[in-house]
């Protein structure tokens, strides 16, 4: 869990993925990541025999390695603990482009690594919207009833293990925090859309309004939408009442 001021956010499980995107918003971006360690193997060609080197190497590398090798047990992988790397990063770049001869190629080099800082300088402002997921907690528990059931969609959540779906960790995580009452029972998304035998609430995580309404699409035979909300990032819920069940259809998008 992740403290941001506002809300508690989770943070995902270590992947290859998440450990390139997080090392590239380190150093303001994927281009600017290839060319910082490519300035890395130069410094180390040209001074590699001298141990003041090894020791800043150790400073960009300790760090990063031992956030990811404790995300294996418990994710800490964010941007703001690999920080302390960052100043071995220019240290590394600038002894690199001093090492470069002839000098028009050196001028040439700094030139380009400015272009590209400069370039990236968007990017290191640019936040990315906040998954209000204590809010969606507080509304699934203030709005469903005895028999509602909830089905899961996004990244991990196709199977019924908890450990693999964030977005029924978050859910579940803001309900035992709130002291709010039980979650509904979870239930697969094809075996609601086939057994209309109660409400059901869609939990979609990584969709945008169109990939929302395809979500909702395999609902509209057996069920009413009663009402959908925006949670940010990504994050859309939609209530599901069975037809001919006093469901309004009226839809609420935020």
């Amino acid at each position: 869990m992740l403290y941001t001021g506002i809300h508690i956010a989770l943070i995902p499980p270590i992947t290859l993925s998440s450990v390139a995107n997080i090392l590239s918003g380190v150093v303001g971006g994927q281009v600017l990541l290839v060319v910082m360690l490519e300035l890395t193997g130069l410094a180390l060609l040209i001074h590699g025999r001298q141990r003041l080197i090894w020791l800043v190497v150790a400073w960009l590398v300790v760090p990063p390695a031992a956030v990811v090798l404790i995300s294996v047990w418990k994710p800490l992988l964010i941007d703001r603990f690999l920080a302390v790397s960052v100043p071995a990063v220019a240290v590394l770049a600038g002894v690199a482009l001093a090492g470069i001869r002839p000098r028009g190629a050196r001028n040439a080099g700094v030139v380009g690594l400015g272009l590209l800082l400069l370039i990236s300088v968007p990017q290191a402002y640019q936040r990315p919207e906040s998954e209000n997921w204590r809010s969606a907690a507080q509304w699934i528990a203030a709005t469903s009833g005895p028999g509602d059931r909830i089905a899961f969609q996004g990244l991990g959540c196709s199977t019924p293990s908890t450990s693999t779906c964030r977005a029924e960790r978050a859910i579940q995580y803001y309900f035992g925090r709130l002291g709010l009452p039980a979650l509904p029972g979870r239930v697969d998304k094809a075996e609601a859309v086939g057994d209309a035998r109660g409400p059901v609430w869609l939990v979609m995580t990584g969709v945008d309004r169109a990939h929302a309404a395809r979500s909702r699409e395999p609902f509209t035979q057996r069920y009413v939408l009663a009402e959908e909300r925006n949670f940010g990032g990504g994050v859309r819920i939609a209530l599901f009442r069975p037809r001919g069940g006093g469901g309004s259809g009226r839809r609420y998008l935020y």
